[in-house]
């Protein structure tokens, strides 16, 4: 046997010791270890970068598939690449495009060699736009990315989705290596050739919608792109797929603590046909998981919620869902008489809008909410 054999099964040893000695020294408390150097299975004891890459544009797109290998086969969820390069320097383009993509990964880290010129993002007025914008947002959606890691932790359902993965039946997502799914409603289509504004995406067969404006956009399908024109280098085109709940913050903040001090808002857009999950009516659906983000556990008020937007009705229909992300239940506080509203305030969960997408600036009426 040689040392090339076994290479990444030491380092993964490696990071399972650590998180042995973290639980020891912080009984309770999640660690969080980075790792370069991973093996089969080692998602369920440390997170992962990418490695030493450099600032080139064909680095920046192929950190897309490895992002999308590590995060949905290898399932090693909390995975993402040095933004803007470990080595070289990056132009003020490209250092903004990988900005607004890596507030999409998972693991966003802006990591330079200690040999290269400086590039954080408050030193370029470029990209300084460019992070403010998507870490703003990236922020406002940390509940959903958090919901849907707890998920993959849980049944292995990835949290970064290539095309194919929910659209198994076009055979022209199996090649797309350049888009992907945040989450499993948000796509992400960024920019990817140099001083380019223009992005050819691919929608499959379904209705999406604009995140920042609501639009809704009509995907064919069939292998033909559609052109996205005049992409600012400080953003990223990201539409959500229509059939969901998103749920985000209904504004960001500096810190995590901070954060937790805002109300929700839920955008519902709507799907081609109701009746999803098998239910009448449901024009769309998503769910929600909150903890104290800290313990092991998720603590004694982690809570787990599951949205329906009737679009006949116009209700939002909010349900507990803890176990569905724990195996933990909390049927029997329901059953002595807890509401679910005041489950979801110990949890730090007020819902503060209800947006739905596609219908103008009528969007931002607000659908009558009932909590079962």
């Amino acid at each position: 046997m040689l040392e090339y054999d076994i290479h990444n099964l030491y380092g993964t040893m490696m990071g399972m010791v650590t998180r042995q000695a973290m639980l020891k020294r912080r009984p309770g408390l999640k660690p969080f270890i980075i790792t370069r150097s991973t093996f089969a299975g080692a998602g369920r004891y440390i997170q992962k970068w990418l490695g030493d890459n450099a600032s080139r544009w064909d680095h920046y797109r192929s950190s897309i598939a490895g992002l999308l290998g590590f995060a949905s086969i290898f399932q090693i969820p909390m995975v993402g690449s040095d933004v803007c390069g470990f080595k070289l320097s990056p132009s003020d383009k490209l250092c903004a495009r990988w900005t607004t993509l890596g507030a999409f990964s998972p693991f966003f880290r802006n990591h330079a060699h200690d040999e290269a010129p400086p590039q954080e993002f408050y030193l370029r007025p470029l990209v300084a736009a460019a992070a403010r914008h998507t870490i703003d947002l990236r922020y406002r959606l940390l509940d959903y990315l958090y919901t849907a890691l707890q998920r993959q932790s849980r049944d292995g359902t990835p949290a970064i989705n290539p095309l194919w993965y929910l659209y198994p039946d076009d055979p022209h997502t199996y090649g797309i290596d350049l888009q992907y799914f945040f989450g499993s409603c948000v796509l992400v289509s960024p920019v990817t050739d140099e001083d380019a504004t223009d992005v050819r995406a691919y929608l499959p067969d379904d209705v999406f919608y604009e995140l920042e404006t609501g639009d809704a956009v009509r995907g064919h399908g069939g292998g033909d792109p559609v052109l996205i024109h005049d992409v600012p280098f400080d953003r990223i085109p990201l539409h959500v797929r229509g059939g969901c709940v998103v749920p985000l913050r209904i504004e960001s903040a500096n810190t995590t603590t901070e954060l937790r001090k805002r109300g929700f808002e839920l955008l519902a857009a709507p799907g081609l046909q109701p009746g999803h999950g098998g239910y009448d009516g449901v024009a769309a659906e998503g769910e929600l998981y909150v903890d104290d983000g800290v313990s092991l556990d998720g603590g004694a008020n982690r809570l787990g919620l599951h949205f329906r937007y009737y679009g006949d009705e116009d209700i939002i229909e909010v349900t507990e869902a803890t176990e569905r992300f724990t195996g933990f239940s909390r049927r029997h506080e329901r059953q002595s008489g807890k509401h679910l509203q005041i489950l979801m305030e110990e949890a730090g969960i007020q819902l503060d809008r209800v947006v739905v997408l596609g219908v103008g600036p009528a969007a931002i009426s607000r659908p009558r909410v009932v909590f079962r």
